[in-house]
């Protein structure tokens, strides 16, 4: 009896494991080394077949040894750099870029819904409206500079959603996309889906296709 319940338990666990492997913001340290442990144990226990057992190794192999950023962030960290690229010495913007990267992995860790894109957009959402957004301010600490808020413009709104990236500078401005993937269901993009439109604004202006 307890190795049916064991085996059933096993069989659950492979799918949510195998599931969380393959979403983007989840490949990090720690689930490599929970998938290693979860083979072993399957192996001990018997309950998966070879093959299933072939296909958890090929997952968890293909899991690096760091968190791979998301082309989201990426493209979040390239567009912010950018703004500070006249202002920052090399070594100052390549110290804000990794702060930044390693910040936004671990904002956007559990709050990353690939099949709900604009669940939790809010959260994600980067703001500066005359004064410093937390997560900006976070990487400040980070890199121990306190003048960011004079870099960067004073209105700003970067959205960084699963599929899309896209930013406003001024209240007024127009939404310009910086990055955007094709969604696995239905046209409707996260940012018409957060504003309530049933198709693109006139004014939403494509810079970087992917």
């Amino acid at each position: 009896m307890i190795s049916v319940v064991t085996c059933l338990l096993t069989s659950l666990a492979y799918r949510t494991l195998i599931g969380g492997l393959r979403s983007g913001i989840l490949r990090a340290v720690v689930y490599k080394v929970a998938a290693e442990q979860f083979f072993l144990t399957s192996l001990a226990v018997g309950c998966l077949g070879s093959s299933v057992r072939i296909h958890l190794l090929s997952a968890v192999m293909s899991v690096g040894s760091s968190p791979e950023p998301l082309p989201e962030i990426t493209a979040a960290v390239s567009f912010l750099s950018g703004l500070l690229r006249s202002r920052l010495s090399e070594q100052q913007l390549q110290g804000f870029g990794g702060a930044l990267r390693e910040t936004l992995i671990e904002h956007y860790r559990h709050h990353w819904f690939p099949d709900r894109p604009a669940k939790g957009s809010g959260y994600r959402c980067i703001r500066i409206n005359h004064k410093m957004d937390p997560i900006i301010s976070k990487v400040a600490a980070r890199i121990k500079m306190s003048n960011l808020l004079g870099l960067l413009p004073k209105e700003l709104t970067l959205w960084v959603d699963p599929y899309e990236v896209s930013y406003r500078i001024g209240e007024d401005g127009s939404i310009c996309v910086l990055y955007e993937a094709s969604l696995p269901r239905g046209p409707l993009t996260c940012k018409s889906e957060l504003l309530g439109c049933s198709s693109v604004p006139s004014q939403y202006l494509m810079m970087v296709g992917s």
